[in-house]
């Protein structure tokens, strides 16, 4: 068998795997992260908290205001405010064609596409679709969540008799409502208000 002089090969002659040689590192490393995301999925749909802690950066940032949501700063703020929203609800997250971005050997950026569902009443689910906005960081040989951001093109209510359009200028009300709630809460914080 005949290999380029710049290929690695084992004792028996045979290409090495080429996720191994030069430039595979960062293969590698975008492979982890497409992991890190499905394990967030898999942990937020489960309802596995404690796992799902572990995806994020202990200074994780979150907006998720144009879904209603809010900004939250830290690891066990978000866990706690996405747990609150989603823990009664069944839900099912899907993400798609990651635009994944190696920027040092430490920190990536990433763009999903996503797609959800959440039983937002008994007969009434949300559908959505959109994009996570996400960045990383690698510690501790671990790649994690430093930011993300959720944004939304298209919303669905739906019951067995109808599914009712969210267009875009009421999903900007619920991203303004959104801005203002989590505002509101980091004023409070801020005032020691609780």
């Amino acid at each position: 068998m005949t290999t380029s002089p710049s290929t690695t090969t084992n004792a028996d002659g045979i290409p090495a795997n080429p996720l191994a040689q030069e430039g595979g590192q960062s293969l590698e490393e975008i492979e982890a992260i497409r992991r890190l995301k499905a394990r967030y999925f898999r942990y937020l749909d489960t309802k596995d908290w404690e796992q799902f802690g572990e995806i994020f950066a202990q200074d994780v940032f979150a907006d998720t205001t144009s879904s209603g949501g809010q900004r939250v700063t830290g690891r066990d703020q978000v866990v706690a405010f996405i747990r609150k929203s989603v823990s009664a609800r069944a839900t099912v997250h899907h993400g798609h064609m990651p635009e994944i971005e190696l920027t040092s050997p430490t920190t990536a950026t990433g763009v999903w596409a996503m797609e959800d569902r959440v039983c937002v009443l008994p007969g009434v689910r949300l559908q959505g679709y959109g994009h996570y906005l996400e960045t990383y960081d690698k510690s501790d040989g671990h790649w994690r969540i430093k930011t993300m951001t959720l944004t939304r093109l298209w919303q669905d209510f739906a019951t067995s008799f109808f599914t009712f359009h969210v267009g875009p200028r009421t999903q900007r009300m619920i991203q303004r409502a959104g801005e203002r709630l989590s505002e509101r809460n980091s004023s409070s914080a801020e005032d020691g208000i609780a």
